[in-house]
């Protein structure tokens, strides 16, 4: 029972310790001039309570629109992302080879591979830093993208639903008028 207790414990420190992260990252990250909640907030789609085919050409339109930016946003981070990613892997060779001649140079001899990637991994270290920020911009505008679809999709299957349902009424209304 003590052991149950104790991963409760865990558990509810843990998902503190998320809500906490996760507020954080809310208030204080910036993706462009924005933070997380900033951009939750405008891509946003209200969806009325009442929904007729000009409602749904109107919601459309306006998850197009939005997707459209969050689509070009996720394109661009996906690009600095590559850039950097080739700069860290630039900068990495140039480390490594750079240990490898200063040994040879001072000792006549190679240095261990080892210790030439210690090297190359400390000289890279800040560009892992600006990776790990762009995978994180990536990786939310995608998300974002993600969600405009799902959107999009649950507009579609609205449309079929009310489509059917009107189709359902006119065939009514028409067997109801030949039966008069």
């Amino acid at each position: 029972m003590e052991e149950i207790e104790g991963m409760i414990s865990q558990f509810r420190s843990a998902q503190e310790f998320n809500a906490a992260l996760n507020d954080y990252l809310n208030d204080n990250l910036k993706f462009g001039d924005k933070s997380p909640k900033e951009w939750k907030k405008y891509f946003r789609v209200k969806i009325p309570d009442e929904i007729t085919f000009p409602v749904l050409i109107k919601l459309a339109a306006e998850i197009f629109e939005k997707y459209q930016i969050a689509a070009m946003l996720r394109d661009k981070e996906t690009i600095q992302l590559t850039i950097i990613e080739q700069s860290r892997i630039d900068k990495y060779n140039m480390a490594y080879q750079q240990a490898q001649d200063e040994s040879r140079q001072k000792f006549k001899k190679n240095l261990a591979a080892k210790s030439c990637e210690i090297a190359a991994d400390l000289a890279t270290k800040d560009i892992e830093d600006a990776i790990s920020h762009q995978k994180i911009a990536k990786d939310f505008w995608k998300g974002t993208c993600d969600t405009l679809t799902e959107l999009r999709k649950l507009l579609e299957s609205m449309g079929y639903a009310l489509s059917n349902d009107v189709r359902v009424n006119r065939d009514f209304n028409i067997r109801g008028e030949k039966g008069k």
